[in-house]
């Protein structure tokens, strides 16, 4: 699946693609969604990081392309906040 640019492939349990029958034959089966361990986030080919579940991983991306829009933004645009500690 394609999301901004990023690619989220769905990772599988082991064994999910495959079940055994009482006669002790393999047999191979199509995974479900409950069979999803997590989901494998990478953009140009390289791995980024793992989510569970998708909106996680979805939301993981969204943050991600906030921060770089903000690091992009000419040095005007940007908002300084000065740091407030103490209590």
């Amino acid at each position: 699946m394609e999301y901004r640019g990023w690619t989220i492939e769905a990772q599988y349990l082991p064994g999910a693609d495959f079940r055994i029958l009482e006669s002790g034959e393999v047999v191979p089966r199509k995974p479900t969604n409950k069979d999803i361990d997590f989901y494998r986030c990478s953009k140009d080919g390289e791995r980024a990081f793992n989510e569970f579940p998708l909106s996680e991983a979805k939301a993981f991306i969204d943050h991600l392309e906030a921060i770089k829009r903000r690091q992009e933004a000419p040095v005007q645009d940007r908002v300084f906040r000065p740091l407030i500690t103490g209590a």
